[in-house]
């Protein structure tokens, strides 16, 4: 049986299922999902998983819209940070302490192994792309978009884990939209090409209305006949915008995610090669909380949206999240505000996809 340590110094908890220290209790206001819950945990009294488990399934019981519970000692402790609930109820119902049951405490934290399982679930989930259904009303849009993944020695790690969710939610989100548009991703190569290949298992090389090259999209002047003179780089530095998407012109998308270290890194790459550059009309339109840098796939989709509805406020209120969304230049009384849940770009964090990947592409 797996055991995981309770706190130390002065005890509060639920009943005799858990005991943690008054520190973690008030850290415990702040957690606001499953994946941080193991960090309330520390100290030499242990607590068996199973009675966690027990907790979190009847935990309206113990809790139902209280104010107060019981302590150790039989006094009343104030309001229980019901998040933490929240997190506990997420992480058994999600299953995770039967997987780890039998691991004994010493050979691998709970930690490392939540982290396992998360990373298997994210993986099978990329991988499992490919299988998504095709729309069956589906009208090609004949627009074009390159997506440049040409800065993969300007990435750590994690941000080339976090690109090849947004690959695989632009390849998602084109099979399901009503208009889908014809993909190119270029300079694909590298790390992000490596972990396509061995951790997703190759799965893109079957992708439908995409195509992966491993040279930049220059490239493309030869092979499908394009021209430099109808490439639009798309970046949120540009000084020009554009206010509809034209079938003639060749839209490309920075494949990079940066945290904003490199500014106007897409920008000047375009203008060092006479590609003219652009950026969506998010400004007059949306009031955004933060920099309008966005993601790959919330690029992608926002064209989505635009193509089928050709409102570029409610394409941007449907696909961007709400934490960058303070609010409206306009009011759109008609427009809910679907989905908002699409990145996490906590994220660009977190990763969306899976809960990881949603995180990372949401931050």
């Amino acid at each position: 049986m797996l055991y995981i340590d309770g706190g130390r110094g002065q005890k509060y908890g639920l009943e005799k299922y858990i005991w943690i220290e008054e520190s973690a209790y008030i850290k415990a206001e702040r957690i606001s999902g499953a994946l941080k819950a193991y960090s309330l945990f520390s100290g030499s009294k242990r607590v068996k998983l199973s009675e966690l488990a027990k907790m979190s399934a009847t935990y309206k019981e113990y809790w139902d819209n209280t104010a107060y519970m019981k302590t150790k000692e039989g006094g009343m402790l104030p309001e229980w940070p019901v998040r933490f609930f929240w997190a506990l109820k997420a992480l058994f119902l999600a299953e995770l302490w039967v997987k780890v049951v039998n691991i004994v405490v010493g050979r691998a934290s709970l930690k490392g192994v939540i982290e396992s399982i998360l990373e298997k679930r994210k993986i099978q989930k990329e991988t499992d792309a490919s299988t998504i259904k095709l729309r069956k009303d589906q009208v090609p849009s004949d627009i074009k978009v390159i997506i440049d993944c040409g800065f993969d020695d300007k990435m750590i790690d994690k941000e080339i884990v976090s690109l090849s969710s947004q690959l695989t939610r632009c390849y998602s989100d084109n099979r399901r939209c009503a208009y889908p548009i014809e993909l190119y991703v270029t300079s694909f190569e590298g790390r992000l090409a490596e972990r396509m290949r061995t951790v997703l298992k190759s799965q893109h090389i079957s992708w439908r209305g995409i195509q992966f090259l491993d040279q930049s999209y220059d490239i493309l002047y030869e092979k499908e006949g394009f021209r430099k003179e109808d490439f639009i780089y798309l970046t949120a530095d540009s000084e020009n915008t554009i206010y509809e998407l034209d079938k003639s012109k060749i839209y490309i998308i920075g494949g990079l995610v940066d945290k904003n270290r490199y500014k106007n890194l897409c920008l000047d790459k375009a203008k060092s090669q006479g590609i003219y550059t652009a950026q969506l009309p998010i400004k007059d339109h949306i009031k955004m909380g933060s920099r309008k840098v966005l993601t790959v796939n919330q690029v992608l989709k926002i064209m989505h949206q635009w193509i089928e509805i050709k409102d570029w406020e409610k394409a941007f209120l449907n696909v961007i999240p709400s934490r960058k969304l303070p609010q409206s230049k306009t009011k759109n009384t008609d427009q809910q505000l679907e989905d908002l849940k699409t990145n996490s770009l906590i994220l660009e964090d977190i990763g969306d996809l899976s809960e990881e990947a949603i995180t990372e592409i949401n931050e």
